[in-house]
């Protein structure tokens, strides 16, 4: 059961196979790497799976929404700073201001829920399961002697 619950949630990940961010990665495929990782981190039952994977879906979901605003705000500011009115600058600055402000709600609330479903020792297990994951995918891959010898170096 909890194996045909993580292909569920790996299924409803995949809207876009081809879906590729801007370092070339794709971001299904990190996305289902990602609830991989943290289910065999947290291994949880088949009934907390249920109500944890769409919580945090939506919260992943949320977050991204604010990002993509946050750096929209951020390039309108770059790209027009200088032929912008005052009037047009503070509309800008309070937009990224209402969304700082979205953005601690959406994480506070979330928080609260986690604290409704998951012990402080399952909170602690998903935090070090994002943050180990967020660093394995930053790693370069290292040269190796094999590698090497392959690219003929």
């Amino acid at each position: 059961m909890k194996k045909l619950l993580v292909a569920i949630t790996i299924i409803a990940f995949s809207v876009n196979l081809n879906a590729q961010n801007r370092a070339g990665y794709n971001n299904e495929e990190m996305k289902i790497k990602k609830t991989a990782f943290i289910s065999k981190a947290l291994n949880m039952s088949d009934k907390k799976s249920e109500v944890f994977w769409p919580l945090y879906n939506n919260f992943q979901e949320q977050m991204q929404q604010i990002n993509t605003s946050k750096r929209k705000a951020t390039f309108d500011i770059k790209k027009t700073y200088e032929s912008s009115s005052e009037e047009e600058l503070e509309a800008i600055f309070a937009t990224m201001q209402a969304l700082d402000e979205k953005e601690y709600r959406t994480k506070a609330d979330y928080n609260v829920s986690l604290s409704k479903m998951l012990t402080a020792k399952e909170r602690a297990l998903l935090f070090m399961a994002e943050f180990n994951f967020k660093r394995e995918k930053n790693k370069r891959p290292t040269k190796t002697k094999e590698n090497n010898s392959i690219e003929g170096k």
